[in-house]
């Protein structure tokens, strides 16, 4: 009941006088592609999907009865039985900016179409560089990237006929300058729906007379991860980037995005070796690019994340920040600052859930065990990878019933779900669990 009504309280924040109970529009206006085929209301969802393309077709998927199901469990604010549980826990914490679901309020005087007004294209993970914020390993990338063979001719046809209603299509990854499949969609777009409004999700590392020529005659918004200004720290972070290069591709996308009246902004994501960083980063954006920057949540591997860290550190880091006052009142600046302002409340959250890891005893063991089998009953619903091993990786846990193990499974449970629980599940080795595990400070 407190739930439903810190939901109905953000509801009031974000419309004004709108009757709509609806929390999320995405359900009704919009459609996202996953690598394996299967067919989620949005990225951030990938445990109640409205369908499969390797099963259903598309149309069928678009009128599917689990689509109207996710419409009227989220007029009743039941966002978690939904999949929703990352908008979930956002709106908990207030960082309304920071909410999936806001991506979509500016689509909701179409959602009474017959067609979706907004697609999402994730067809592989296959990249160029390897990012230590990314699980998987090679291997792994070869075995996702295998699964974007269900998106054949057959579903580009199919395709034609949604396009044309679209206002909204965004692309993520892997690197989607790096994904054949990606062109095609673009290619449609451009012949059946060239004013569309399209965001692509980069690295920054790809730029040439393709993509160059493909931006110019489009409209593209480009958003480009740059986790900090610093050659050594950059290239820790993402393995295979040079950061001068992504610095002078992003040159390049802004003034194409300037020519075009689209947007070009960044995002950062935040660790323990780069937070500090952050300032700079913000005056950078602002100041010097002027676009907007995102702040993501960083949470594995934990050796890296601020979370996992003990109560004290997690203070130094909010009290070094918080110093910092963003400069400029102009809107990118404003929302710059805003944006900085829920990262710091992030950290205390993080900060009060360090504490909580200090102080909880209990017996670990039993509550280990009810972890994995809230792992096992996911992996049950969500069978769509069907790897041998997920019993084998699971195992692994419970050989070290620590504290340190069931706050890494809590975490693990709370921010993943559906199939991308089962991808980062199934990327973890015993070395990699073990020590990871490790770095949590309890």
């Amino acid at each position: 009941m407190q739930q439903r009504k810190i939901i109905k309280e953000y509801i009031g924040q974000i419309r004004e006088e709108s009757s709509e109970k609806l929390v999320c529009f995405a359900p009704v206006n919009a459609m996202h592609f996953s690598f394996n085929g299967k067919v989620y209301a949005c990225h951030n969802n990938n445990s109640f999907a409205y369908g499969d393309l390797r099963k259903q077709s598309l149309n069928d998927i678009w009128q599917s009865q689990n689509r109207m199901n996710m419409v009227k469990q989220l007029q009743k604010y039941k966002m978690k039985s939904v999949g929703c549980s990352q908008c979930v826990h956002d709106i908990v914490q207030g960082n309304y900016n920071s909410v999936n679901a806001l991506r979509y309020e500016p689509y909701n005087e179409y959602h009474k179409l017959a067609k979706p007004s907004v697609l999402g294209f994730r067809f592989s993970d296959r990249c160029n560089i390897k990012c230590r914020m990314c699980l998987s390993n090679q291997n792994v990338r070869k075995c996702l990237a295998s699964q974007s063979l269900v998106y054949d001719d057959s579903f580009f046809k199919d395709l034609e006929e949604y396009i044309p209603s679209v206002k909204y299509s965004y692309f993520l990854g892997g690197e989607p300058f790096f994904e054949p499949l990606n062109f095609k969609v673009f290619k449609l777009f451009k012949q059946l729906n060239p004013d569309c409004r399209i965001s692509v999700q980069t690295n920054g590392t790809i730029f040439n007379d393709e993509i160059k020529s493909l931006l110019l005659e489009g409209k593209y918004d480009i958003n480009v991860s740059i986790d900090s200004l610093k050659q050594d720290v950059f290239s820790s972070i993402r393995v295979g980037a040079d950061l001068s290069k992504v610095l002078n591709n992003s040159k390049q996308f802004l003034d194409i995005c300037r020519k075009n009246g689209t947007e070009f902004s960044s995002c950062f994501t935040p660790m323990i070796d780069n937070c500090l960083e952050l300032p700079s980063v913000i005056d950078y954006f602002s100041q010097v690019l002027k676009c907007r920057i995102w702040i993501n949540k960083y949470y594995f591997p934990a050796q890296f994340a601020i979370w996992a860290l003990s109560p004290d550190k997690i203070e130094e880091i909010y009290h070094s920040l918080a110093k910092f006052k963003p400069k400029g009142n102009d809107e990118v600046s404003i929302y710059n600052a805003l944006q900085f302002k829920d990262f710091l409340q992030v950290i205390i959250q993080y900060k009060a859930e360090a504490i909580e890891r200090q102080n909880l005893k209990q017996n670990f063991s039993k509550l280990v065990k009810k972890q994995l089998d809230s792992l096992r009953k996911e992996i049950k619903r969500n069978s769509s990878l069907n790897y041998e091993d997920f019993t084998q990786k699971l195992d692994l846990f419970s050989y070290t019933p620590s504290k340190q193990t069931y706050y890494f499974l809590k975490k693990l449970l709370e921010i993943f779900s559906g199939d991308k629980l089962m991808e980062n599940i199934i990327v973890l080795n015993e070395e990699f669990i073990m020590n990871d595990i490790g770095f949590l400070e309890c």
